[in-house]
């Protein structure tokens, strides 16, 4: 268990590392998923598709509730997509992808997050300063005050950092969903 009571979304098959790509030449899809910009009309117009690299097993794809994106845009299975929509219906919104693996095509839902709020302790967290200097997260830490009552969220200023609470990982744990949780990095 994480000490904070917040946890990182992790896929629970064996894939080496290799992960589902989802395309993103335009940055569109991170514009719209991760840093909450733009209306995501070009959603309307465009079918989602996605790859699982070579580790990723048909078999094991099929059965899991997760998967772990090239970009950090969650991808939940249909089982818990209905789940999560009518459990927690204002914290995600879910879209239609189409991933192949091996010759084969899964429907699987990509999610934007709807929750923006302050996870990072930017006074403990470390950066690293680049020469445009814009700063990174080096060694993130994570708020220890978070009081806020939350399933699922983005930081508002870190984008890129997803938690999910232990009312989220006891939800997805009630209906067995096939979802593992770590520590957040």
């Amino acid at each position: 268990m994480c000490r904070l009571g917040i946890y990182d979304l992790e896929s629970p098959i064996p894939s080496e590392g290799d992960i589902i790509v989802l395309p993103n030449k335009k940055g569109r899809l991170a514009e719209f998923f991760i840093w909450n910009e733009g209306d995501g009309n070009f959603l309307q117009f465009s079918k989602l598709r996605a790859q699982a690299q070579g580790g990723v097993k048909w078999s094991a794809m099929r059965t899991a509730d997760y998967l772990r994106a090239n970009i950090g845009i969650p991808i939940f299975s249909a089982k818990a997509r209905e789940f999560l929509t009518h459990r927690i219906p204002n914290d995600l919104q879910f879209y239609e992808c189409e991933i192949y693996c091996e010759g084969r095509e899964e429907v699987f839902f990509i999610c934007k997050v709807m929750k923006y709020m302050k996870l990072v302790d930017g006074q403990r967290s470390s950066f690293r300063i680049l020469s445009e200097g814009e700063k990174i997260l080096n060694n993130v830490v994570y708020r220890s005050d978070l009081d806020e009552d939350f399933y699922i969220a983005r930081d508002v200023e870190f984008c890129e950092r997803l938690v999910v609470s232990e009312k989220f990982v006891d939800l997805c744990q009630s209906e067995r969903l096939h979802i593992e949780f770590g520590n957040p990095l």
